[in-house]
C-alpha cells in the first residue's frame, strides 16, 4: 500500500467516523423525537403531516445527492480557488432557480390534489396550511446546497456532523414547543420547521464564510459555458432523483385513497425506519465520494476498489441493522411508540427488502456522476421507477393486500438496477460482470442464508417471553450476520483495508 492511499484511506476512515458519530446521535433524537410527535399529533395529525409534509423531509434527503453535482466540479477544480468560486457562485444561482421552479410546480400540484385526497373537510385548511410551510422549509434547503457541497468536497465532515445535530436537537426542541401551541399543533410543528430551516441556513453560510472565505462568497457571474455544464449535471441529477421521490410520495398518495390517514401514518412510520437506514448508507457513500471522484479520470482500478467496498460496507450496514428489525419489529414498535399501529410491521418488513435492493445502486450512481454522464442515466431510471404508480394503483384495485405496494417498489428497482448497469457498461465502461461476480452474487447468497435462519425461527416453538432473552437473541443475530458478511462478501484484501480504516478512524 502507497503512502499516498494510506494516507487517503485514513481520511475515509476519519470521515466515516465523524458522519456515523454524527448520525448516531441524531438517529437517538430522530427516534425519541418520532415518539413525543405521535403523543402529540395523535394518529390522524401524524398521518396527515406524513403525507403532506413529507416533502420537507424528501428534500432533507436529497441534499447530499444535490450537495455532489456542485461537489463534482469543486473536486475537479480543487487546486484553483478563483474556479472554485466562480464554480459555487454559478451553483448557487442554479439551485435558486431550482427552489422557485419546485415552489411553484409543488405549490400548484399539492393544492389541485389535497381537495381530492382522502382527508376530512374540517382538516382541508390545515392541510394546505402544512402544504405552504412544507414547500417553504424545502426550498430553504435546496439553497443550503451549495453551501453543503462546499463542505463535502473539502472533508470537512467534522462541521457537517455538528450542523446536523444542532438541527436534530432544534427539531427535538419544536415538538416541546407544540404544547403552548396557539394554533392547530400541526400547522405550529410545519412553521417551526420553516424556522429551523432558517437557522440551518445562517450557521452553514457563517461556517463556510469563516472557513473558506472568498470561495464562499456568492455574487452573480455569468459565464454561459460553466452554467450550461452544471445546469445539465444538477437539473438531470434534479430531475432523475425527484422521480425517485415523487413515486414514493404518489404511492403514499394511493395508499391514502384506499386507507386513509391511518394508513399514512403507518406508513410513515415505516418511512422513518427505511430514512434511518438509508441515512445511514447514504453517509458511506459521502465519505468515498470525494477521492471516488478525484480519481475516476486517472485511476479506474482505485476507483472500482472504493466503489466495490463501498457498497459493501452499505450492504453490512443494512443486513446488520436490518436482519434484528425484520425479526423484532413488533416488539420495537412496542419499545419505541408504545403500541403497534395497524399494518406497521408489515410495511416495515417490506421496505427493508427495498433498502437492500437499493444500496447496490450507489455505485453505479457515482460512476455517471464522475463521468458527467447524466442525461441517458436519469431518463432510464425516471422511465421505470414511474411504473410504480400504475401497477401499485392497479394491485390494490384488483384486492391485493396494502403492502402489495412496497413488494412492486421492490420489484421494479431490482429491474431499474439491472438496466442501469447495462447502460452504465456501455456509456461509461462499467465493470458490470466484476460488480456481479464480487459484489451482487455474494450478497444474494447472505440474503439467502439469513432468509432460511428467518424461517427456520419463524416456524420453531421457540418463544421469547422477557427482553433479556430477545436482547440476546438480537445480539446473536447481528453477530451471525457480520460473521456471513465476513465471510463470503469481503475479500482478503478488502478485509485487511477495513481494518487498518478501523484502526486509525
Amino acid at each position: 500500500m502507497t503512502s499516498e492511499v494510506s494516507i487517503n484511506n485514513k481520511r475515509i476512515a476519519r470521515n466515516t467516523f465523524f458522519l456515523y458519530g454524527r448520525k448516531i446521535l441524531t438517529m437517538l433524537i430522530a427516534i425519541y423525537s418520532s415518539r413525543v410527535l405521535l403523543q402529540y399529533l395523535g394518529i390522524d395529525d401524524f398521518g396527515l403531516y406524513g403525507l403532506v409534509g413529507s416533502i420537507v423531509v424528501i428534500f432533507t434527503s436529497l441534499k447530499s445527492t444535490f450537495a455532489s453535482s456542485v461537489q463534482r466540479f469543486l473536486n475537479v477544480n480543487k487546486k484553483d480557488q478563483e474556479c472554485q468560486n466562480r464554480i459555487f457562485c454559478v451553483g448557487m444561482e442554479i439551485h435558486i432557480m431550482i427552489a422557485l421552479l419546485f415552489m411553484f410546480l409543488s405549490g400548484m400540484v399539492g393544492f389541485i390534489f389535497l381537495p381530492n385526497l382522502n382527508i376530512h373537510i374540517d382538516k382541508l385548511i390545515v392541510a394546505q396550511n402544512v402544504l405552504l410551510f412544507t414547500i417553504l422549509s424545502a426550498s430553504v434547503a435546496i439553497i443550503t446546497v451549495p453551501y453543503d457541497a462546499l463542505i463535502i468536497s473539502n472533508e470537512r465532515f467534522n462541521a457537517l456532523a455538528i450542523i446536523s445535530i444542532v438541527d436534530a436537537l432544534l427539531r427535538l426542541g419544536a415538538i416541546f414547543l407544540l404544547e403552548i401551541s396557539p394554533i392547530s399543533r400541526v400547522v405550529f410543528y410545519a412553521i417551526l420547521l420553516f424556522g429551523i430551516a432558517i437557522i440551518n441556513i445562517i450557521l452553514t453560510r457563517f461556517y463556510c464564510n469563516k472557513t473558506f472565505g472568498e470561495i464562499s462568497k456568492f455574487r452573480y457571474v455569468k459565464d454561459r459555458i460553466l452554467f450550461e455544464k452544471m445546469t445539465g449535471f444538477a437539473g438531470w441529477n434534479f430531475f432523475g432523483n425527484i422521480a425517485y421521490y415523487l413515486t414514493s410520495e404518489g404511492v403514499n398518495l394511493i395508499l391514502n385513497v384506499f386507507g386513509g390517514i391511518a394508513v399514512n401514518a403507518s406508513r410513515t412510520i415505516a418511512y422513518q425506519v427505511k430514512n434511518a437506514l438509508q441515512a445511514l448508507v447514504s453517509d458511506i457513500t459521502v465519505a468515498f465520494q470525494p477521492q471516488s471522484m478525484m480519481v475516476f479520470k486517472d485511476d479506474k482500478c482505485r476507483f472500482y476498489q472504493l466503489q466495490f467496498l463501498a457498497t459493501k460496507i452499505r450492504f453490512t450496514v443494512c443486513v446488520t441493522i436490518g436482519f434484528p428489525i425484520f425479526l423484532f419489529v413488533p416488539e420495537l414498535l412496542q419499545i419505541w411508540l408504545g403500541t403497534e399501529p395497524e399494518n406497521a410491521a408489515v410495511f416495515i418488513r417490506c421496505v427493508l427488502l427495498f433498502v437492500i435492493i437499493r444500496c447496490w445502486h450507489d455505485a453505479i450512481d457515482i460512476t455517471f456522476k464522475s463521468a458527467a454522464r447524466m442525461k441517458e442515466y436519469q431518463l432510464c431510471e425516471m422511465f421505470i421507477m414511474l411504473f410504480n404508480l400504475p401497477i401499485s394503483l392497479s394491485a390494490l384495485i384488483l384486492g391485493l393486500p396494502l403492502y402489495a405496494v412496497f413488494i412492486i417498489m421492490s420489484v421494479i428497482e431490482l429491474i431499474n438496477l439491472v438496466s442501469i448497469m447495462f447502460l452504465a457498461k456501455k456509456k461509461v465502461g462499467f465493470e458490470m460482470t466484476s460488480y456481479i461476480s464480487k459484489v451482487i452474487l455474494p450478497s444474494v447468497l447472505v440474503i439467502c442464508i439469513l432468509s432460511i435462519l428467518y424461517i427456520c425461527y419463524s416456524y420453531s416453538r421457540i418463544f421469547l417471553w422477557n427482553w433479556l432473552e430477545r436482547g440476546i437473541l438480537c445480539v446473536f443475530c447481528i453477530f451471525v450476520s457480520l460473521g456471513l458478511i465476513w465471510s463470503i462478501l469481503f475479500d482478503s484484501l478488502e478485509r485487511g483495508k477495513i481494518i487498518f480504516m478501523l484502526r486509525h478512524r
